[in-house]
């Protein structure tokens, strides 16, 4: 389950965005492993909060490029009703994004994402750098 809040504000021609999102998975029965049959036991992933802030800047009426910041606390798991010590992390990273506007319902994105500046702050996270293209097709 997900809960959120997203606010926008443009001055033309830069775009301001604050994303603030609230999970929480649920619990799992755990009877197996990579089709290896284990102890049963309940697991419960530790509930997560995040928060974006972004700037984008709006080149043309088809082109943007962004910059942004994610913070992401991950608390505790359990296993059959215990915390699992050590489980909880924490990981900010930025992020570089340029966009392309073929249409209003058609759209392209290239993104990175990695930890720098903050290294220092990664707790029980990979230090892994991100590359991701998506396509949006959005109509009604």
């Amino acid at each position: 389950m997900h809960l959120g809040v997203n606010a926008a504000k443009l001055y033309r021609p830069v775009n301001f965005v604050v994303d603030a999102s609230y999970y929480y998975p649920m619990k799992k029965d755990v009877t197996a492993i990579h089709d290896a049959p284990v102890s049963n036991y309940s697991l419960k992933p530790g509930n997560r909060m995040q928060l974006t802030e972004a700037a984008t800047y709006l080149h043309s009426q088809k082109i943007s490029s962004g910059l942004g910041f994610r913070q992401q606390w991950e608390f505790e798991s359990s296993v059959d009703g215990n915390s699992v010590a050590g489980s909880a992390g924490r990981l900010f990273t930025s992020i570089l994004s340029v966009n392309y506007f073929h249409d209003s319902y058609l759209s392209m994105s290239l993104n990175y994402e990695t930890p720098f500046p903050f290294l220092q702050y990664l707790v029980n996270q990979p230090r892994t750098e991100t590359l991701s293209l998506a396509l949006l097709y959005g109509g009604l």
